[in-house]
């Protein structure tokens, strides 16, 4: 359930950057979009680790991705 708010986040964060974008506020973007890049950086590790701890087969790991990602 983190995850899945972890990416709305991260996807909220990016709209509101470019927001900034559009409006000319660069610096507030840079800042917006630094945030989301680490936010996905962590989201990637954490994903990464719970793929080397599983031992289920590739088919029983996407179908976990999948679910997760609902």
């Amino acid at each position: 359930m983190m995850v899945a708010k972890d990416r709305l986040h991260a996807r909220e964060t990016v709209s509101k950057a470019q927001t900034d974008i559009d409006l000319r506020n660069d610096a507030a973007a840079i800042e917006r979009l630094a945030d989301a890049a680490e936010l996905l950086a962590r989201l990637a590790d954490e994903d990464e680790e719970s793929e080397t701890e599983s031992t289920d087969g590739p088919i029983e790991s996407a179908v976990e991705r999948i679910g997760r990602a609902r």
